[in-house]
């Protein structure tokens, strides 16, 4: 059954056939710089900590664990490049051919499988590390960082099936752009990234303040101890980010409008190379509302009605075909 998204998204398709070749000239690359930049920061960064410890003959089961998961970090980093370049982030909607919306969806589809293995591998990670630190001075340290470790396994379980639900088959999310809502679920797709994000919110919260109280207990100078926490909080900005990231979906995902499917918008009468065989079903509308697009349905008698009006006095026409 068709979601209201995948109906919202059809009809905005119906509206402006998309181009079929591909015009950068109004392309912002600044996202595409801004993701490659910061990836080639972070790896750097575990990358020099590993030289580190491999020096310092210190390496750990925390180290080894890290490994996959800077891994998946650049894998995820060099798709989200490819994405960000290639999927027509960056330029006006009009512009984004199929190709590229294809190119968005495999993106998205790689993205729900790399990123829980991805953060899994992290957070084990960084728990070993607790465990190594921490767990001789603290008794119930290890048995929460068990408790935890579990988790994460569950975690990557879950999240690492559940995306393979997203279409029937998976691979009509890119192949079949516009029928997409005869093979894929948007809102399957909606609720299992709020239950994923908000999963890794929760860790990563946990994570942040399970240190909080052995450091205290630390034999060291109170400033010292205090700068130690400020460090592990400064890991609350990522989280602080990725709740804003997840408020933002919620939000917009809630803005769809219902849409009766009885009939489809399917072109206004300015755009004539593309509406030629659809009949026009009232004209010369004038704008009640300055600077404000205005759509109307009338479902008597099974026949579909509308009424566009776009700009101060400006007459359009309105073209409606069944769905």
């Amino acid at each position: 059954m068709a979601t209201t998204s995948s109906t919202a998204a059809t009809t905005a398709v119906s509206l402006i056939p998309p181009p079929i070749t591909i015009d950068d000239s109004h392309k912002v690359y600044s996202i595409a710089i801004t993701c490659i930049v910061l990836g080639i920061v972070a790896s750097l960064v575990v990358i020099s900590r590993l030289a580190q410890r491999i020096h310092a003959r210190t390496f750990g089961a925390d180290d080894y664990v890290i490994i996959p998961g800077l891994l998946f970090y650049i894998g995820w980093t060099a798709m989200a490049a490819y994405v960000n370049l290639h999927a027509g982030v960056g330029k006006p909607l009009w512009e984004i051919t199929l190709g590229e919306f294809s190119v968005w969806y495999q993106g998205i589809v790689g993205s729900s499988w790399i990123y829980p293995a991805m953060t899994a591998s992290i957070r084990t990670s960084i728990l070993l590390l607790y465990r190594r630190t921490f767990a001789a001075q603290t008794p119930y340290m290890k048995f929460a960082i068990w408790i935890l470790l579990i988790l994460q396994g569950i975690y990557l379980v879950v999240f690492s099936i559940m995306p393979g639900f997203i279409c029937h088959p998976i691979n009509k999310a890119w192949t079949a752009v516009l029928k997409r809502h005869e093979y894929c679920n948007d809102w399957y797709y909606y609720y299992m990234s709020v239950a994923l994000y908000s999963c890794s919110m929760a860790f990563d919260g946990i994570l942040l303040f399970i240190p909080i109280y052995p450091i205290m207990k630390l034999h060291l100078p109170l400033r010292q101890r205090l700068g130690i926490v400020v460090i592990f909080m400064l890991g609350a900005g990522a989280s602080a980010v990725a709740g804003y990231k997840l408020a933002i979906f919620v939000l917009q995902m809630k803005r769809i409008d219902e849409i009766n499917p009885k009939c489809r918008l399917a072109a206004i009468r300015n755009e004539p190379d593309h509406t030629s065989a659809i009949r026009p079903l009232r004209r010369n509308v004038l704008d009640p509302f300055p600077g404000r697009t205005v759509c109307s349905f009338d479902w008597n008698f099974n026949t579909c009605t509308a009424s566009f009006v776009r700009g101060a006095g400006t007459t359009v026409d309105c073209l409606l075909r069944p769905a």
